[in-house]
């Protein structure tokens, strides 16, 4: 990246979205309601989390993650919710496991379906263990965290079987930001190739 960083890019990215105030705000906004998506499902697959708690706690693994090497930003998004909302760690981890896992599916998901041939090319084989691993990590923490809530008010089945979709639509939110960057640095890139880009970083 020193090799090929331009800084008269950034400032350049910096002031077309400046001067395109409605686009940054739809950006941003984008960005802001992924996250949401994401602490309400956390919310609903554990119903004793409230969703400020949720919220902090993903904020929280963003930020580990972009600063610490092998995202090591999931285990602080367990210990957050464990010392300040007073979660079980076991239940923090399992549905931190089951998030993540759709996470994984999802993108695998959504990089198949919008670039087939560059998916197929950039992760090869790999694709399909890694959603065979992703899809039995989720069914074995949906399940037990299944029958570890139901004692206490329970978690619907229907909330675990959205877990999926609402990964998705948080990645596609996420992928307006993507998309926005582009075109102010000048990029054509439709939506559709937005969250392609966006889908192959992640996995």
């Amino acid at each position: 990246m020193a090799t090929t960083f331009d800084p008269s890019m950034v400032g350049s990215v910096l002031s077309s979205a400046a001067r395109d105030p409605l686009g940054l705000t739809l950006a941003l906004t984008a960005y802001a309601a992924a996250f949401v998506v994401r602490a309400e499902l956390w919310r609903r697959v554990l119903p004793r989390l409230s969703f400020g708690q949720a919220l902090a706690a993903i904020h929280v693994a963003l930020a580990g993650n972009h600063l610490l090497p092998l995202r090591l930003g999931e285990p602080l998004r367990i210990v957050s919710v464990v010392r300040r909302a007073r979660i079980p760690a076991a239940e923090a981890t399992a549905s931190t496991l089951l998030l993540r896992s759709a996470d994984v599916l999802a993108v695998v998901a959504l990089a198949a379906l919008l670039g087939p041939r560059l998916a197929e090319r950039l992760i090869g084989a790999a694709a399909f263990p890694l959603a065979v691993a992703a899809a039995a990590l989720l069914v074995v923490a949906g399940v037990w965290l299944s029958r570890r809530l139901r004692r206490s008010g329970g978690v619907g089945a229907g909330w675990l079987a959205a877990v999926v979709p609402g990964a998705a639509a948080a990645w596609l939110l996420e992928s307006v930001l993507v998309w926005s960057c582009a075109g102010w640095a000048g990029i054509t890139l439709s939506p559709a190739d937005a969250a392609l880009v966006l889908s192959l970083i992640h996995i």
